[in-house]
């Protein structure tokens, strides 16, 4: 590949996107340059498109198009190198890069089977063989080296694509899987969905994540197409999703899609347990709960919790007590301890343990300092604080932190702001407004199936001294 080839194929391009045109051009030019330079030129082609050959620039394509066929992949590789030799050597050494260039702006998913066929060079296979022709009266023999008997590289199965090329994924747009052409890419589709899903949810986007999973989840023929590898993932992120949303039932309909594959999915089974929680079903939940005494850190705070909602708080306390030591156990991530430290942080605010709940917050802060803003752990943390600033003697001040913040959540989060900004009503001899979002509170805690947290909070509105 001299320059002498790479100038043809750059000085024959026509302005317009038009490989036939190419094609015509370079056969022309051959044509004028004799035998020798045709036979090179056939030389440099075969090696140039035996060189893309390779299983990484396959997937891809593969990727990018919705499948692409061995005839398809021949003919994106004579494109390839019409487009000159900066094209081919991206194509052979960052092939997920090309194809973000590629398809760059190509936004209209039923146009992407046009973009393949004017990603087609079939017509640049041949002109080597034309021009020859058209200088000797026959078609060339042959080529001169057989052809690859295998691609490059390192063969994909189907599943293993998303993960392959995170950045293809996401510079494409979401609905570029559609049903173009009477042809079904289904099973890509929803593989592509749940990878983009599970890198939503893994960012912090848990909203991001719902959107593109619940439907998955919620449709039987969907949740089919997951790859058995990923449906605990994708059960365990709509769970909890909806859990946080304060959709009780949907999160027990997620979780369950998953409840005979619990084996090392302990994030799923502490989900049930906070399931059966909110449902009120104590027993049940301590069933989900592992108490032993090597159990994971969320196991031994939901214990404490546990122990709360049965009324024993001089165990919860105690419990909650142990978990002040925050240093990161093996394979634990920082937001799980952040939220770890809300559910102890609630238990010390509930007992007016202030300097606890202090260090609680302090964990949190320390653990989201570098947390996405639409982490559900960030509302949290301020509900936390808040409870704290109503316990220091500054009610004013937990109310003006507690009034913004309201108006953009939702289910519990809602339910548990109306709660704390009534408490400070009250600690101000408000008791009017405190009776109104008392009530608002448990009404909301009951609309998302939160049965013993509005049994709870009920009860704390009809006690004379809060």
């Amino acid at each position: 590949m001299t320059p002498e080839f790479w100038g043809t194929i750059d000085r024959t391009r026509p302005d317009r996107h038009d490989p036939e045109a190419h094609a015509a051009a370079i056969t022309s030019a051959l044509g004028d340059s004799g035998t020798e330079a045709t036979a090179r030129f056939a030389r440099a082609f075969d090696e140039a498109i035996d060189s893309l050959y390779a299983w990484e620039l396959w997937g891809a394509a593969y990727l990018s198009f919705g499948g692409c066929s061995d005839d398809a992949f021949e003919y994106l590789r004579a494109w390839l190198i019409g487009g000159g030799e900066r094209v081919w050597e991206l194509a052979r050494n960052d092939p997920e890069r090309l194809f973000i260039e590629l398809l760059d702006g190509a936004d209209d998913p039923d146009a992407r089977w046009e973009e393949l066929r004017i990603h087609d060079g079939e017509s640049l296979l041949y002109v080597a063989g034309a021009a020859h022709e058209r200088l000797t009266g026959e078609w060339p023999s042959g080529r001169a080296s057989p052809y690859p008997a295998e691609p490059a590289g390192e063969e994909w199965a189907e599943d293993d694509l998303p993960g392959l090329y995170p950045d293809l994924i996401a510079a494409l747009p979401e609905d570029w899987w559609g049903e173009p052409s009477g042809e079904d890419p289904a099973g890509l589709r929803v593989m592509i969905q749940v990878e983009r899903g599970i890198g939503a949810f893994s960012e912090g986007d848990h909203a991001g994540a719902g959107e593109l999973l619940d439907s998955i989840v919620d449709d039987p023929a969907e949740w089919k197409l997951v790859a058995l590898d990923r449906r605990v993932d994708v059960a365990y992120i709509v769970g909890i999703g909806r859990l946080l949303a304060g959709d009780i039932e949907g999160a027990s309909t997620s979780l369950r899609l998953v409840e005979s594959q619990l084996v090392g999915a302990d994030h799923v089974r502490r989900a049930l347990a906070q399931v059966e929680m909110a449902r009120g079903d104590l027993d049940n939940a301590s069933r989900w709960i592992d108490q032993t005494e090597g159990a994971s850190r969320y196991d031994r705070v939901l214990a404490a919790k546990l122990a709360w909602r049965r009324g024993d708080h001089e165990e919860a306390i105690r419990r909650a007590n142990s978990e002040l030591a925050t240093s990161l156990e093996p394979d634990e991530h920082p937001w799980d301890v952040a939220g770890s430290s809300y559910q102890i942080g609630q238990i010390f605010a509930d007992t007016g343990d202030i300097d606890n709940a202090i260090l609680a917050a302090g964990v949190m802060t320390r653990f989201l300092e570098d947390a996405p803003r639409e982490l559900p752990l960030l509302t949290h943390l301020q509900l936390l604080l808040a409870a704290i600033t109503r316990l220091q003697g500054e009610p004013h001040e937990a109310l003006r932190r507690l009034r913004p913040l309201r108006r953009g959540l939702s289910g519990t989060d809602l339910a548990e702001c109306l709660r704390e900004e009534a408490r400070a009503e009250h600690a101000l001899g408000n008791g009017e407004q405190s009776a109104a979002l008392y009530q608002a509170s448990v009404h909301a805690f009951q609309a998302t199936g939160e049965s013993w947290e509005a049994k709870a909070t009920l009860e704390e509105s009809e006690r004379p001294s809060i």
